[in-house]
């Protein structure tokens, strides 16, 4: 049985960009379909189907083409925190028509040492080694094929090179994908501050925050026809001038970020919400915005105060799936916790698997910016303006 249960699902029209948003509660996926370009998947997570786990983006397009899927444009990983990385590697291998080109965020520090001894022997559970590892081993076998790139996102690293594509009913409709970050003084800091948590002799090995990752994390951004996308990534406002969304809104040779469609950073954390890069998104004209909710243990995010905050800044709002911390309804996840130990960015916690029925938000464009489609199926929410956090709008 599909997991897309509630919905009929149908290719977009060879002239409409889509765009897919997975959020069951703890992961986050984006894929899309981009005229001219192909399919695409920005990181990747995981739904529990009965006593199966499936990649919500490979279902979907198992659904639309069977056996027979066209091949991936591009994989994009943003950061190295699990719920954007769960499933990845089953995406890669598993995926029957193939990917032309992987992009990895650019860093360097504790989940590749953990790939390093893996590599080189030096640990006993290579066949059992965490979720980034066997993401990264998919990524370097594919990459080893002769018609597969490979790339890692830095400040204005291009995924799709600018060019200008015919298609029916439009003429030289340009398309083109950037990274807005991370910054290389984003990279400096995060590996200096990785590096200064290993223990000199006789010392306890310090802990690491989860959120240390965010700071490298990918933001991309995506022009087509009049059409533009900004996809926020895990990033935060940074540290100064140079890091996180500040050092997006200094960097030189940047695109103009005034967004039709925004999928908001940070599952819509007010660390993630710096007001010089919404008044640019939202300059001329409300975009179109999407929170994917995270809860792990007793903290979620966004709270009721992130949602009354970004509602004022989109037209409308989505939020993929209800979440204990804005009060709008039950918890996200309903099955049991399972507590696993995680080397990459991690250590013990308690990981949620979320069930279904699966969250996601489909939106397609044409390139004159007209909105074609919006489907948002429970348990999707849309987000009134001047909501309460217990008011809901649950209108598609």
């Amino acid at each position: 049985m599909s997991i897309f249960r509630s919905v009929s699902l149908s290719p977009p029209k060879e002239s409409e960009l889509e765009i897919v948003v997975f959020g069951p509660g703890y992961g986050e996926s984006v894929l899309l379909h981009i005229p001219g370009v192909g399919w695409g998947v920005i990181d990747s997570c995981i739904v529990k189907d009965g006593q199966k786990k499936v990649v919500p983006a490979l279902e979907y397009l198992a659904e639309l083409y069977g056996d027979n899927p066209p091949e991936l444009a591009f994989i994009i990983l943003t950061h190295p925190h699990e719920d954007h990385y769960a499933g990845m590697d089953k995406m890669i291998t598993e995926h029957p028509g193939g990917v032309r080109l992987i992009c990895r965020y650019n860093g360097l520090g504790l989940p590749e040492l953990c790939k390093l001894l893996v590599a080189e022997n030096m640990s006993n559970r290579i066949e059992s080694s965490p979720g980034l590892l066997r993401v990264f081993r998919a990524m370097d076998e594919a990459a080893n094929k002769d018609n597969v790139a490979e790339r890692y996102l830095a400040e204005m690293t291009e995924v799709i090179s600018s060019s200008e594509i015919q298609l029916p009913g439009f003429t030289d409709v340009t398309v083109r994908m950037v990274a807005l970050c991370p910054s290389s003084r984003s990279m400096t800091d995060w590996f200096a501050q990785i590096t200064s948590l290993f223990p000199a002799r006789g010392e306890i090995q310090k802990s690491i925050s989860p959120r240390l990752h965010n700071q490298i994390s990918a933001a991309l951004y995506l022009q087509f026809g009049q059409v533009h996308v900004v996809f926020g990534g895990d990033v935060e406002i940074g540290n100064d001038s140079r890091t996180g969304w500040q050092g997006v809104m200094n960097a030189p040779g940047r695109p103009d970020l005034e967004a039709n469609y925004v999928k908001v950073a940070h599952h819509g954390s007010v660390t993630g919400f710096y007001p010089p890069a919404w008044q640019e998104h939202a300059k001329n004209s409300k975009p179109i915005g999407v929170i994917t909710p995270w809860s792990l243990a007793s903290n979620s995010l966004p709270t009721g105060e992130d949602l009354k905050r970004l509602a004022t800044w989109c037209d409308p709002l989505y939020i993929t799936r209800r979440s204990k911390a804005n009060n709008v309804g039950p918890s996200q996840s309903r099955g049991k916790a399972k507590k696993r130990i995680s080397w990459d960015v991690r250590s013990w916690h308690d990981a949620p698997e979320p069930e279904l029925p699966l969250n996601f938000l489909r939106v397609r464009f044409l390139p004159n910016g007209e909105v074609t489609e919006i489907t948002s199926p429970s348990p999707t929410l849309r987000i009134s303006r001047g909501m309460t956090a217990a008011t809901p709008n649950n209108s598609g």
